[in-house]
């Protein structure tokens, strides 16, 4: 088996039934030999079992619960028997000539000699114009955090023409720090080796954590874009909430990276949040609104910063409570 393509459904069953159809109209299985994984988050729009008779070769995995991304991810990727997993958001479009483009590209002497674990593609919206899908810096730490969260740095390092984010060629196969959690191709031995998903984010920056603390540490991590696919992004949830369970998740990220940087972390943000008080009333309408999200996000997780966080374990999948931001949580229908 060459492909295993994973996909995560919740209460997406019109998305996901077009993302499945799409990957079948595109991939030729005498060129690229190929399973599609599903995991049904225990969803209530459809019954899971819709999914097995509109496609019979479909491997359904049918979850009493809602496990959450990643770890639903990882029940998909313990049965799959391909040399690669394509972990697949269900709420994308597969593009002609896609899979088979990252699976040529990664089974070439290139790609080994430069020990490629990890490959994202070029995701487009809806429209099709460029979603950006990359994180450009191969380094995680606090300066890049700071520089891109603070107003003040961030328009210093975009006036002096520094900023990574703004002078990405999205057109160029290169080495990237992160890509996209939508569309992660990837050797099942890279993903075995590094362990998988850590279950103890439910949903969201569980592929920042697993690609930026230990894929990217041990292989590369690349951006490939000769291979497209359209990522129609936030379809499934409520923006606002989910805006702020990332930002919860990412919270997680940076104190599983030790208590050094976590406190680091909270003092950039703080110095973020004081910044953004500062700076307000000189920034357009536009950019208040989105300053006004993040103080907000703030204002709510600050609880969770002090308390919920650091009151459990770092180590990977250690956690006896699901770290979720309360209001969220009949939304994505669980129990912490």
């Amino acid at each position: 088996m060459d492909l295993s393509i994973v996909i995560v459904n919740f209460n997406t069953f019109d998305l996901t039934r077009a993302c499945i159809e799409s990957i079948y109209q595109t991939l030729d299985p005498t060129r690229v030999s190929f399973e599609i994984i599903l995991v049904d988050n225990h969803s209530t729009d459809r019954p899971a079992d819709t999914f097995a008779e509109l496609f019979p070769g479909l491997v359904l995995i049918k979850a009493g619960e809602n496990l959450g991304f990643g770890r639903a991810n990882n029940e998909g990727m313990a049965v799959a028997r391909g040399q690669f997993f394509l972990l697949l958001n269900s709420d994308t479009i597969v593009l002609p000539g896609a899979l088979e483009q990252c699976f040529t590209f990664m089974t070439s002497p290139f790609a080994q000699a430069q020990n490629i674990g990890l490959l994202g593609c070029r995701l487009l919206n809806e429209d099709k114009t460029l979603q950006p899908s990359v994180w450009p810096y191969l380094h995680n730490n606090l300066w890049t955090f700071f520089k891109l969260e603070n107003p003040i740095a961030h328009a210093i390092v975009r006036r002096l023409g520094r900023d990574k984010h703004q002078n990405f060629d999205f057109t160029r196969t290169q080495r990237v720090g992160d890509v996209s959690g939508a569309f992660m191709f990837l050797r099942a031995d890279v993903a075995r080796d590094t362990g998988y998903f850590d279950t103890d984010f439910f949903m969201y920056c569980e592929d920042t954590e697993w690609i930026r603390e230990r894929i990217a540490k041990n292989y590369a991590v690349y951006y490939f874009p000769e291979a497209s696919i359209i990522h129609l992004g936030g379809k499934s949830a409520p923006r606002d909430l989910m805006y702020i369970q990332s930002r919860l998740s990412l919270s997680l990220v940076w104190y599983k990276k030790g208590w050094l940087h976590y406190i680091g972390y909270l003092l950039v943000g703080c110095i973020n949040c004081l910044t953004i008080l500062v700076t307000m009333p000189f920034c357009t309408a536009a950019t208040r609104t989105l300053l006004k999200k993040v103080l907000h996000a703030y204002r709510v997780l600050f609880p969770y910063f002090l308390r919920d966080i650091p009151s459990q374990s770092r180590e990977m999948n250690a956690r006896h409570s699901k770290l979720i931001y309360k209001p969220a949580l009949k939304v994505m229908r669980v129990q912490v």
